[in-house]
């Protein structure tokens, strides 16, 4: 079966384009006999040049594969951010809403070292909650919206596995260092380990209950809500 013949454009570089028989470039809209539209659109497609022979193309045929370099670049970024970047973004959001507002503390006259918070295996942290300094948190502990932990004037702060600090829960102590030196009538003694705040395990702090240091809160306790403890 003989090939059909192709039909070359009228211009200057002829052999840089290739039209497919029976198209004509351009838009057209006809109304059909019997009633409706046709809407037609056909383009004139630039032919390739061989990328053996790119020293000796000629201005027309370097814009062309520019363009077609931009056409397929574009096009790979299209398929790395569909299935590459999309795929690894829920595992991100989870990353941010699980650390929330984790920081250190500052250097202070009365805090003599910069602490960052240590955070356990299972632990979610609500990315609108705020720990900070020298506090430790255990596994599996669940830290609500607007909570605040802060490990800076009093220290350390420990809460156990298995805890829950709800919504606008404050824990906090009173100073524990004056010029270096620790305050001993402001921490707590638990199994020969002094805190400033000690929170044992499977405690539930209700909302915007508080603790503060010096306190100490044994294993499976509830603290209800709006309750405060405190020298405890």
């Amino acid at each position: 079966m003989a090939e059909p013949e192709i039909e070359q454009p009228m211009g200057e570089n002829p052999e840089n384009v290739v039209q497919m028989p029976g198209t004509e470039p351009g838009v057209a809209l006809e109304r059909k006999a019997e009633g409706g539209l046709t809407f037609r659109f056909a383009v004139d497609l630039p032919k390739v040049p061989s990328i053996l022979t790119v020293q000796s193309w000629t201005h027309q045929q370097m814009i062309n594969g520019a363009l077609i370099a931009v056409v397929a670049l574009f096009a790979a970024f299209i398929v790395y951010d569909r299935f590459f970047v999309s795929q690894a973004a829920p595992a991100a959001a989870v990353h941010e809403q699980t650390t929330g507002l984790i920081r250190p503390n500052v250097e202070t006259e009365f805090n003599p070292t910069v602490d960052t918070p240590t955070i356990g295996a299972g632990t979610y942290v609500d990315k609108l909650a705020s720990v900070i300094g020298n506090v430790r948190l255990g596994n599996h502990i669940f830290v609500a919206p607007f909570a605040s932990i802060r490990g800076d004037e009093g220290q350390p702060i420990v809460i156990g596995d298995g805890s829950n600090v709800q919504d606008g829960v404050v824990v906090h102590a009173l100073e524990t260092f004056d010029k270096g030196k620790p305050i001993d009538k402001n921490l707590v003694t638990v199994d020969g380990e002094k805190y400033a705040v000690f929170i044992g395990a499977g405690v539930s702090l209700a909302h915007q209950s508080q603790v503060h240091g010096p306190a100490a809160v044994g294993n499976h306790t509830f603290v209800g809500m709006q309750a405060l403890v405190f020298k405890s």
